[in-house]
């Protein structure tokens, strides 16, 4: 059976989650539907305020991502940087 890698919203959710339901004071806690309905919430929120939330390190198709852009341009202006990050970001939000 091949197990599938989760992509990375679904890990940050599950991150949010468990943060949530961490915070109670019991011993054995799992997070509850309500945990992941607020995980929902908050990225959703962030997703509407133009935030995203990106690995600290580039994945290597970030790096791609920037990298390709750089090649099509010179990086002489601000312009030009700006064009790389949003290009590694947009990789980040496909999940690349």
């Amino acid at each position: 059976m091949n197990a599938q890698k989760p992509t990375d919203a679904v890990v940050v959710r599950e991150l949010i989650a468990g943060a949530i339901c961490s915070n109670r004071a019991v011993d054995n806690w799992q997070a509850l539907p309500c945990d992941y309905e607020l995980s929902d919430f908050i990225m959703a929120t962030l997703s509407a305020a133009g935030y995203v939330i990106v690995p600290k390190e580039p994945t290597e198709a970030m790096v791609n991502a920037g990298t390709d852009v750089r090649w099509e341009m010179p990086t002489t202006n601000t312009k030009g940087i700006r064009e790389i990050y949003t290009a590694m970001i947009s990789a980040a939000e496909k999940g690349e």
